[in-house]
């Protein structure tokens, strides 16, 4: 087939001109001269069964007929064609992903009724969108589940005018041409087809690009001494994020130079035409320090600055404070390696909006950023530190807030299992008590990374919030308003990577910039006392110190004003009071690797601790250790094992965090289940705690990586005796749909079931059984 090209795409203006490319360029048998309505013929609402509020956000529902076949001698794809081909045109702007589950339910419905028009299994569908004034494309197309409801829909797509759409045109589109006559078999149809929208073929692929021109840049950096590798590493990261952040936001239409709201290339392009210009000191600076931050008390408007920069607004939120060499002139970097970035930037659709466990877009979104930090910029590995898949992210912090509704409010757990797994409030008796604790739980990644957590848990909040307000009309809040209430009174994170924390802010700022919904942003929230730099073990645990609380008071009060300041003399002021304060705290003597939680989130201690430390601790052998053992010893006591590996003191410190009847919810190596080391790990979790619920993985590969992995759920609180909950999974293709492959394998266990010498996950009636046989029976080698 003929190479696609983004005029090409451009030219896609209608349905009639949908149809030619269709045609000539991936080779649909679509007759040629005829009128769309000639082709596809047009669904009523009634025929998808569609309710009142679908029927408003969508026009025109059509289905285009089986393809007649390549040779009439060759007899396939006729009626029998494996996919069914639909069009929608949708009656706004938006193309909204709920809608499309609800036609997928009317066609699911259509399939189980036996009807006499053709059906085609959920994941044998293939929807091409589009909105009202033909402004916007999409291709979607929902995955394979034994449960159609959580099936996995994937989206990719393009706008009139976007330039940044060669992946599109190399790699979505071309892989939904018809089959050549060596297709003779629906499943290979049917693969080709599913493989436009591998989600994962394109993030490897930008991993790959960004890890090359990354090291390109970090390469050319000029003034900063060769020996601070750190230095140059830091700030080589900084510039990406800053760099990213404008990419992203591009579409929202804030940033224009001479008009033109392509704006980073713009910008390049203007400096290219000058000969002595430096696109790094003679026009990001600008952008950076005097429009989108303030180096000064306002952004510097006066029209030389302008023009150097275009327009942009303020943005505030530390990203683009100034920080070390970003001074005009302190570093240089040749203008080709930006040329380089800007390729790497348009040879990639980017979206802004994060996907979800079940709506994935098919571009760079902000968890790209994350997965790029964690395996391929810094070397995380080498720390332990593995990313956590989207599925069994979503899977923890529900769990997680189940339990928390569980013991807050009078609510039954069926209907907070429908309203946690489902967005289901209608069941809800007291919405305003259930909107209420969500608003004031306190949550925290105690090893946050890149911020997978974070945002997983901002996500599940901002569904249940909406989920109530759709029902009960509680909490009349835009979605912005709801993401910076989120970030302002839920979240905390700590990690003691500053590149990791950087990118946590930067996908935090993203996700909150995205749903403003006026013309000029407000500015972002200061996250520096919110997602920390810090080591979570080193310092003591919160009950080891008792601290001033009239100093406690001054710096919490320090730090909630912070968040919210926007000027750069405002932020240097609070910064100097809030570090002077932590000094006048006589009663603590740490030193500077320490991290204090009382001091550095008061709020959350004078509370009692938070309500959830949920996350993935890193994997550190013990023998790579060495370094700290002193320290665990001091700050764990007699709970040191000297043979432990680092994760096992997430577990213990992660539970002195919580505050009366919190959860810890962590995915971890699961050697401490059966491991000598694990011994006084097994004895505190049967002895101090109350356990919920346990996953097992065995070696299932959860992470790229050859981890063996759990996942454990326990309250802090003293053991009931009562029965959890226990799975073990064997097969791969559970961990997409964790919590219903979680339903079906769970059996009932009891603490005094479990050894201190090994926990053996199995039946009480089989455990039991298997002990008889072990003190009777006659061993195996005889």
């Amino acid at each position: 087939m003929p190479d696609i090209t983004p005029n090409d795409i451009h030219c896609i203006r209608n349905f009639d001109t949908l149809l030619d490319f269709l045609r000539e360029k991936l080779g649909w048998h679509i007759p040629e001269d005829v009128e769309f309505e000639d082709v596809a013929y047009s669904l009523s609402a009634e025929d998808l069964d569609l309710d009142e509020l679908t029927q408003g956000r969508i026009a025109d529902y059509w289905q285009l007929p089986p393809f007649p076949p390549s040779q009439p001698t060759l007899g396939i794809f006729e009626d029998t064609q494996p996919w069914g081909i639909f069009f929608l045109q949708f009656n706004s702007e938006d193309i909204y992903r709920t809608a499309l589950r609800r036609v997928l339910r009317g066609l699911v419905e259509r399939r189980n009724r036996n009807s006499s028009l053709p059906t085609w299994e959920h994941d044998h569908l293939l929807f091409i969108c589009t909105t009202t004034d033909f402004q916007r494309f999409a291709f979607a197309h929902f995955a394979s589940n034994e449960n159609w409801r959580r099936a996995v829909l994937s989206i990719f797509s393009w706008e009139q005018g976007d330039t940044h759409i060669r992946k599109l045109c190399e790699y979505n589109l071309p892989a939904l041409t018809f089959p050549s006559h060596g297709f003779t078999d629906d499943e290979a149809w049917i693969k080709a087809w599913q493989a436009a929208f591998d989600v994962e073929a394109v993030t490897d692929k930008f991993f790959a690009d960004y890890q090359r021109v990354f090291a390109q840049v970090e390469n050319a950096v000029e003034g900063i001494p060769e020996g601070e590798t750190e230095a140059r590493r830091l700030y080589t990261q900084r510039l990406f994020n800053r760099l990213m952040f404008l990419r992203f936001i591009e579409k929202k239409g804030w940033l224009t130079y001479n008009g033109n709201r392509d704006y980073l290339r713009s910008l390049f392009d203007a400096t290219e035409t000058q000969t002595d210009e430096n696109f790094l000191n003679d026009r990001l600076f600008w952008a950076f320090f005097h429009g989108l931050g303030n180096a000064a008390d306002q952004p510097e408007e006066s029209s030389a600055a302008i023009e150097r920069r275009g327009e942009v607004p303020f943005l505030n939120g530390g990203l683009f404070e100034m920080q070390d060499y970003d001074k005009r002139n302190d570093v240089h970097i040749p203008n080709d390696k930006f040329a380089e970035i800007l390729k790497l930037f348009e040879r990639y659709n980017f979206t802004v909006t994060e996907s979800t466990p079940l709506d994935i877009e098919v571009a760079v979104d902000p968890e790209m950023l994350g997965k790029v930090f964690e395996e391929l910029v810094t070397g995380r590995h080498d720390t332990g530190s593995y990313y956590t898949p989207r599925p069994v992210v979503s899977f923890m912090c529900r769990e997680s807030l189940k339990i928390c509704l569980q013991n807050k409010t009078a609510e039954t757990p069926e209907t907070l299992k429908v309203f946690v797994d489902d967005g289901d409030a209608e069941a809800i008796r007291d919405p305003e008590k259930v909107l209420k604790v969500l608003q004031t739980l306190r949550i925290c990644d105690p090893a946050c990374g890149s911020g997978a957590y974070l945002l997983g848990v901002m996500g599940e909040l901002l569904r249940l919030r909406d989920a109530l307000f759709k029902s009960s009309n509680v909490d009349p809040k835009t979605t912005y308003q709801r993401k910076l209430d989120i970030i302002q009174q839920n979240l905390y994170g700590v990690d003691k990577d500053e590149f990791a924390v950087n990118i946590a802010m930067l996908r935090l700022w993203l996700s909150l910039a995205v749903d403003y919904e006026g013309n000029i942003p407000e500015p972002l929230p200061n996250l520096d006392y919110k997602v920390a730099t810090g080591d979570s073990l080193t310092g003591p645990a919160p009950e080891q110190i008792s601290l001033a609380s009239h100093l406690i008071d001054q710096i919490q009060e320090h730090q909630a004003e912070f968040l919210v300041t926007h000027t750069d003399p405002e932020k240097q002021r609070l910064r100097a009071e809030i570090a002077e304060l932590k000094e006048n705290l006589q009663e603590w003597q740490a030193s500077d690797d320490e991290f204090v939680w009382q001091v550095e989130f008061p709020e959350v201690f004078q509370e009692g601790g938070f309500d959830i430390v949920i996350g993935n601790p890193p994997y550190v052998r013990h023998h790579k250790i060495h370094h700290l053992k002193t320290t665990l010893k001091t700050r764990f006591g007699d709970f040191f094992t000297g043979m432990a590996d680092l994760y096992v003191y997430f577990y213990k410190r992660g539970t002195e965090l919580l505050r009366a009847d919190g959860i810890l919810t962590y995915i971890s190596s699961n050697k401490f289940l059966r491991g000598r080391y694990g011994k006084k790990l097994r004895q505190f979790f049967t002895d101090k705690v109350s356990i919920h619920k346990l996953l097992d993985f065995g070696d299932l590969s959860v992470f790229k990586a050859s981890v063996d992995t759990c996942i454990l759920l326990v309250e802090k609180a003293a053991p009931s005796g009562g029965a959890f909950f226990v799975a073990t999974f064997r097969d791969e293709a559970d961990i997409p749909r964790l919590s219903d492959a979680f339903q079906k394998h769970a059996i009932s266990m009891y603490t005094h079931d479990l050894s201190p010498e090994g926990w053996a996950l199995a039946l009480p009636e089989a455990l039991r059984l298997l002990e008889k046989l072990q003190k009777t029976g006659t061993p195996l080698e005889e």
